[in-house]
């Protein structure tokens, strides 16, 4: 129901309508109607007042996001769920935090390349992720995003402002480095190949 059905003077319209149809076809309740008439331009003044003063989040937001008869509604989560690239560039440019090697990510980041640089490693559950043989194998980088725990609801004066812009280019490298290990090229990185520092 709209605002504009909610009205008062629409709502009193038509009660006052329906009211004189009562009263003529029953004039001996011609109290009880009239009682009815205002009670119900009292009530419909109410609705409207809510509708009109209640912030998108009070009591009538939940019946439009709740119900999936809502076109919009079922559009919206269609396209959440095809653009699975803005989903995760969301989860990549939040608030980062400080890795080992000094430089920052956003903890979902982590989260998201550890299972791959481990699996490019061939590395098991019990197996040491911060031993000679990785840190020779990875660029510092990657290794830094390897050995960093990822902070859980950390406080904001623990990270740093997003950027992502800086975070696509070392989620690159860190890419670019799980290409070369894959193709068999396990080799120690060079001050000379090792990627540039991304800005801060």
């Amino acid at each position: 129901m709209s605002r504009r059905a909610l009205r008062p003077t629409n709502v009193g319209a038509a009660a006052l309508v329906i009211g004189g149809l009562l009263v003529i076809a029953w004039p001996q309740h011609a109290m009880s109607v009239a009682r009815l008439v205002i009670v119900t331009c009292a009530f419909a003044a109410g609705l409207y007042a809510l509708a009109v003063h209640v912030p998108p989040t009070g009591w009538i937001s939940p019946f439009k996001w709740m119900s999936p008869f809502r076109k919009e509604v079922h559009e919206t989560r269609t396209a959440h769920r095809a653009d699975e690239v803005t989903l995760i560039r969301g989860l990549m440019s939040g608030r980062r935090q400080r890795l080992r090697d000094g430089s920052v990510m956003p903890a979902s980041a982590l989260r998201l390349l550890q299972p791959l640089i481990t699996a490019a490693l061939d590395l098991g559950p019990d197996d040491p992720v911060d031993s000679p043989s990785v840190r020779r194998a990875v660029s510092p980088l990657t290794y830094a995003v390897l050995t960093t725990p990822p902070l859980h609801r950390p406080p904001w004066y623990r990270t740093r402002r997003p950027n992502p812009r800086a975070v696509a280019t070392q989620v690159q490298s860190v890419l670019d480095d799980l290409s070369r290990l894959r193709g068999g090229v396990v080799q120690p990185r060079t001050a000379s190949t090792s990627p540039a520092r991304t800005p801060r």
